[in-house]
Order: C-alpha cells, then sequence, then structure tokens
C-alpha cells in the first residue's frame, strides 16, 4: 500500500523527516504553489509555480514550516479543498540537512497514484521527486 510502517510514537521518522502523517482527506483536488527560491529550484524549472493536483493530501503532527532547518519547496492551498488541518503554510514536499556531515533528506506527500509515474498523469510530482532525489545524492550543488 506504501503506508508508512512507523507509528508516530516513534521518534526516528520525525527526527529524520521532521514529522508524522496524521490523516488525510479523501482523494480530491486542490492547489499545490512550489518555491523554486530553494537549492532544488534549478532542477524544477519546468514546474509551474501553482498547478492543479489531485492526491491524498496529508496532515502531519508537526508543521515542519516551523522548523528552521527546513526548507519546504511546494505548499497545499488549503483553501483549494477540504480536510486540511495544517494552515495557510501546508507543506507537501520539503528537505533538509542533518546533523555535522550535513546527510540530506527529502520527503515527499505527493504522488500516491500510479498515473504519477506511468506517463498518464503530470510530469510535476516525478520532476519534483527527481529534484529531491538529486538533492540527496550529489554533492553540494544539485
Amino acid at each position: 500500500s506504501g503506508a508508512t510502517i512507523m507509528e508516530p510514537t516513534s521518534d526516528i521518522f520525525e527526527t529524520i523527516f521532521g514529522s508524522h502523517f496524521q490523516n488525510h482527506p479523501p482523494v480530491q483536488t486542490g492547489t499545490v504553489t512550489v518555491d523554486f527560491d530553494n537549492k532544488l529550484g534549478p532542477n524544477m524549472a519546468t514546474v509551474p509555480s501553482k498547478f492543479s493536483h489531485t492526491d491524498e493530501f496529508f496532515n502531519f503532527t508537526k508543521n515542519v514550516c516551523d522548523d528552521p532547518d527546513v526548507t519546504v519547496i511546494a505548499y497545499a492551498d488549503e483553501s483549494t479543498y477540504e480536510g486540511g488541518l495544517m494552515g495557510s503554510k501546508h507543506p507537501l514536499a520539503w528537505y533538509k540537512e542533518m546533523g555535522p556531515n550535513k546527510a540530506r533528506v527529502f520527503y515527499s506527500a505527493m504522488g500516491h497514484f500510479s498515473h504519477f509515474y506511468n506517463g498518464t498523469g503530470p510530469s510535476h510530482v516525478t520532476t519534483i521527486l527527481q529534484a529531491g532525489l538529486r538533492f540527496c545524492c550529489e554533492g553540494a550543488q544539485p
């Protein structure tokens, strides 16, 4: 199913990614806003700054937007769908660098359905995921 195995009582997931999945409303269409002013921006040049997206919009136990070590690159506009609990800055994808060696971490809550990956759906999700993977796998300049 792709579900996260670890329950919200585990600090491991929260330590690494900054938050836990809490719940999500039914699948629906909402607007995603993308921030290009970050290390991943150049690898996301083909993604529009706003786009319509149909998915499960995850709510989280904490808002990583409040963490100064996290850079959020995509937000859900909660005014465009029902069931959001994160407020005006609803994170959907983010990255950070952890520890003294600056280990790179990327998280995306988008792309729960096969059409995002099999060429029949919009390419925005795969482009964002590829940018995140490049960030994690490449050197200081993704």
